[in-house]
């Protein structure tokens, strides 16, 4: 057995594997950092909808001042609309008497 051949057949073997195992390392690298980058521009978009819901919740929350208000505003609404329709019934029935008896 050449022990000098079987010696340099290991060392070429074990420079193969060197070998493959930078470029697996090298891809490996590379798709972390891909990921890194995905995980980044999907953090961003999170935090972007996040401030767009805290935005709507606030806008939320001056509707819902707004439509108190104005159910009161039409509560008030009603009310004056029924003296304004008690005085006008008042008025036509004043008027189907007649001063004069007739």
């Amino acid at each position: 057995m050449d022990v000098e051949r079987t010696m340099q057949f290991i060392l070429d073997q074990q420079a193969s594997q060197q070998a493959r195992h930078e470029t697996e390392m090298a891809a490996i690298r590379q798709t972390m950092a891909e990921v890194v980058q995905t995980l980044s521009e999907t953090t961003k978009v999170q935090l972007d909808q996040a401030r767009v819901l805290v935005r709507v919740e606030e806008g939320q929350g001056h509707l819902t001042s707004a439509h108190q208000a104005t159910e009161q505003a039409l509560k008030e609404l009603a009310a004056a609309q029924q003296v304004t329709e008690r005085k006008l019934q008042t008025f036509i029935d004043t008027l189907g008497r007649g001063t004069n008896g007739h």
